[in-house]
C-alpha cells in the first residue's frame, strides 16, 4: 500500500510541500497520484508491486477523482442557488410580506397592524401590547372571532389615549372559546419590503418592522392586497368594557 513515510524520505519536495504551497494541509487528487508514481519509481526491483495492489490503488484514485468532480459540481450548484435566492429577494422590494413574530415598530404615530392566527373559534380575543421594557402599555379587544388569520389595528396610543413614543413593541394574543378554554394563537408581523441586505452572502429583507431572512417569510402579497382576515374586524380601541356592538360586557 502507499505510505507517506517512504515518499517523504525519497522526495522531500513531494506532496506535503505542494499541499502547503497551495495553502492547505490536506492531500488532494494530484498528491495521491504523485505518491503512486513515487511508489512505482522506488519499488524494490526484487519485490515489485503486486498487480492486484496496483489495480486497487488505481481504483481508489479513480473514486477520489469522481468525488472531487462531484464536490466541484455541488459548489457550482450552491453558487447558482445562491444567485437565484438573491434575485428572488430583490424582486420582493415594494411587496408586503408576512413573517412569524410578535414585534412591531411604531413610527410617527402611524397605525400598526397586529396579525395572528387562531387554532379555533374564539368568543373573546384580547391583545396586550408591551414596550421594550416589558411594560404593558395598551390592551385591545378583538371580540368574537373565527379560526384562521385575523388582524387588528393599533393606533399607537396607550390605554389612556396618549400617543406612545416611536420604538419597538411586542404583542401577545389571549383568546378564549365559548367554554372559557384557551385557544392557541400564533402571532405574525406584516411589513413592506424596503430593501435587501446581504450578510455573509445571505439576503435579508428590510421592512418597516425589522429585518428578516428569506426563510422567515410565510406569504407575499402585492402592496395593498394583504391576506384577508377570516372575519371582518371591529374597530379596535383600548378595552373599555364594551364589545363591538356597544353592549356593556360583564366584568
Amino acid at each position: 500500500m502507499i505510505t507517506t513515510t517512504s515518499v517523504a524520505a525519497s522526495n522531500p519536495q513531494g506532496a506535503g510541500d505542494k499541499a502547503q504551497s497551495a495553502g492547505f494541509n490536506r492531500l488532494g487528487k494530484n498528491d495521491f497520484l504523485n505518491l503512486l508514481v513515487q511508489q512505482i519509481q522506488h519499488q524494490d526491483p526484487l519485490n515489485p508491486m503486486d498487480s492486484t495492489d496496483f489495480t486497487a490503488q488505481l481504483a481508489q484514485f479513480s473514486q477520489l477523482e469522481q468525488l472531487t468532480q462531484m464536490n466541484d459540481s455541488l459548489d457550482e450548484l450552491m453558487l447558482y442557488q445562491s444567485s437565484i435566492n438573491n434575485a428572488q429577494a430583490i424582486s420582493l422590494i415594494g411587496k408586503d410580506i408576512k413573517v412569524k413574530g410578535d414585534t412591531v415598530t411604531l413610527e410617527g404615530g402611524a397605525p400598526v397592524k397586529l396579525a395572528y392566527s387562531l387554532d379555533g373559534e374564539a368568543s373573546s380575543v384580547s391583545i396586550y401590547v408591551r414596550n421594550e421594557n416589558g411594560d404593558q402599555v395598551a390592551t385591545l379587544s378583538g371580540g368574537a372571532q373565527g379560526a384562521g388569520f385575523n388582524e387588528v389595528t393599533w393606533d399607537g396610543k396607550d390605554n389612556d389615549g396618549n400617543q406612545l413614543p416611536d420604538g419597538n413593541y411586542s404583542f401577545q394574543v389571549v383568546a378564549k372559546d365559548p367554554d372559557g378554554n384557551t385557544v392557541n394563537a400564533s402571532t405574525f408581523v406584516l411589513g413592506r419590503v424596503k430593501g435587501v441586505e446581504f450578510v455573509d452572502g445571505k439576503p435579508y429583507l428590510t421592512t418597516d418592522n425589522g429585518k428578516y431572512s428569506m426563510s422567515d417569510v410565510i406569504s407575499v402579497h402585492e402592496s395593498g392586497q394583504e391576506e384577508e382576515p377570516t372575519l371582518s374586524q371591529p374597530d379596535t380601541s383600548e378595552t373599555d368594557g364594551t364589545d363591538e356592538t356597544g353592549t356593556t360586557q360583564d366584568a
